[in-house]
């Protein structure tokens, strides 16, 4: 989400959790629970009316989270966009 100006999406809020869980576990109190809050976040967001950010906000759901942080590192280290955000 982005108001599209360059000084938002050179400052971007990265809001980041992941999908997977291991194998033990159910998910919902693992990685389920936060996937679920952010899409509520992003659902509230994009229906404020008048709501216009300053920077870009950036939801990232990745995987291999519980095999040493694969998705957040990735991202992090490889994505066009990971420059950007204030991690």
């Amino acid at each position: 989400m982005s108001d599209g100006m360059d000084q938002g999406k050179a400052d971007a809020v990265l809001i980041n959790s992941h999908l997977d869980s291991i194998h033990s576990s159910p998910g919902a109190a693992d990685g389920a629970l936060a996937v679920g809050v952010m899409i509520e976040c992003l659902r509230v967001l994009a229906n404020t009316p008048g709501w216009e950010p300053k920077h870009a906000v950036i939801f990232s759901f990745n995987n291999a989270e519980e095999s040493l942080l694969d998705g957040s590192r990735l991202f992090s280290t490889q994505h066009p966009i990971a420059s950007t955000c204030d991690l």
